[in-house]
């Protein structure tokens, strides 16, 4: 059986990876200026700090390029 790997599948994996590096570096992941994050909803997608948006990237793109997606 062929296992198909999506977007978000790979968004899911790099997220999970940046709150590990920025626990382990006292970062703040999600941004604290944004009003909507009080809206608790599955589908709004985390507004990284500036701090993690980098480090999210950088995972991002170490999957793909290691998928070659």
């Amino acid at each position: 059986m062929n296992k198909t790997i999506n977007t978000a599948d790979i968004c899911e994996l790099a997220h999970a990876y940046t709150k590990l590096e920025c626990n382990r570096l006292d970062i703040e992941v999600d941004r604290q200026d944004v009003d909507w994050l009080d809206n608790k909803n599955d589908d709004i997608e985390t507004s990284y700090s500036e701090e993690a948006q980098p480090i999210f990237d950088k995972y991002y793109d170490l999957i793909t390029n290691t998928l070659n997606i």
